[in-house]
């Protein structure tokens, strides 16, 4: 089985309290942390959201106004060559 090797380990009754509770405080910081990050991504993206819904519920600004919705590029197109045939037939 594998064994962990982090170095002596303190044999005072105290010493080994301490560390395990400077390990429960710093995993305790580390969930405070990450609620507090989840919270804050939570709130952006509704934020986000809510700004996207106001704007499309406004329609477009009066930049928009002038350009053409459908974006169109009219040409004149030419074949330079024909493609090849996938099946070459049997000579």
């Amino acid at each position: 089985m594998f064994r962990w090797n982090f170095g002596s380990r303190s044999r005072h009754p105290l010493a080994r309290l301490l560390t395990a509770l400077i390990a429960v405080v710093a995993l305790l910081v580390l969930i405070v942390f990450g609620v507090f990050a989840a919270a804050a991504l939570v709130v952006g993206g509704a934020i986000l959201v809510l700004v996207k819904a106001l704007r499309a519920s406004y329609g477009p600004g009066p930049a928009a106004a002038g350009r053409a919705t459908d974006q169109v590029i009219e040409g004149e197109f030419r074949v330079t060559r024909e493609p090849q045939s996938r099946h070459q037939p049997a000579p």
